[in-house]
């Protein structure tokens, strides 16, 4: 899903689709082929669906992909994603030819030494190389503040993650999670969040027994953007996008 070269004032910048056609549309096309994405929100706003369903979309298009799981088992996100998704049933087999590669990477030990956490980012790109991804979806981060001694660690952790990433010319698309309470829109645990070229924000909009789920795009180096907020909605075929009523 790698759409051509867009020029007006962002030359020669590739994008690569997200598989939504509304969302394709607010980022002139899709994410810059080789940027280090993060969507973030509080829990309960579809932050994995949505990261998994961008990956899974290319895959179909042949594009190799790959799904680096932090906090949970393997067989339980593909469940999740099956149940969430009952219409995928290309799923399986995406992943017995290798398109859509589903790994484990835990981190269960606080990170004491520099050398740990690059074993643990070793890891990482070992799986985003095992089938020659261009797509990586890490899901998610958050744990990974709760094993490192402090801020200024889990901002070195994040730096270290994308160099890594950037310099086997993947895209990445990261998750994180926000506080349940409050309207944060900064990354907790972070300094500055400059290591990330794109930042995706998930919102749920509650009135009265309704949640609608809303999408932004917070920034989106190397491209423009439509500053919007749109509906989300998952379906049993996959995430879609709308304007807000």
């Amino acid at each position: 899903m790698m759409n051509g070269m867009q020029l007006d004032g962002y030359a020669q910048v590739k994008k690569i689709g997200t598989g939504i056609s509304t969302l394709d549309d607010i980022l002139y096309g899709g994410l810059p082929e080789g940027s280090q994405n993060v969507i973030m929100g509080q829990p309960g706003t579809g932050k994995s669906i949505l990261a998994f369903h961008m990956a899974y979309a290319n895959a179909k298009l042949g594009i190799p992909c790959t799904v680096i799981l932090i906090d949970q088992r393997r067989e339980d996100f593909i469940k999740n994603v099956v149940s969430a998704f009952p219409h995928l049933e290309s799923l399986h087999d995406l992943i017995d030819k290798n398109m859509i590669n589903i790994s484990e990477n835990p981190a269960y030990d606080k990170f004491t030494t520099k050398e740990e956490m690059m074993t643990f980012i070793a890891g990482i790109i070992k799986s985003a190389q095992s089938n020659n991804s261009k797509i990586v979806v890490i899901d998610e981060l958050s744990i990974l503040r709760a094993l490192l001694s402090d801020d200024r660690e889990f901002t070195r952790m994040m730096n270290y993650i994308t160099e890594n990433l950037h310099l086997i010319n993947v895209t990445s698309i990261m998750t994180i999670e926000l506080p349940s309470s409050g309207t944060r829109t900064k990354i907790p645990g972070l300094f500055e969040e400059s290591m990330f070229d794109g930042v995706i924000r998930l919102a749920n909009l509650v009135d009265g027994d309704e949640t609608e789920h809303v999408c932004a795009i917070v920034r989106m180096r190397f491209s423009k953007f439509k500053s919007t907020s749109n509906a989300m909605k998952i379906t049993p075929d996959g995430v879609i996008m709308s304007p807000l009523k």
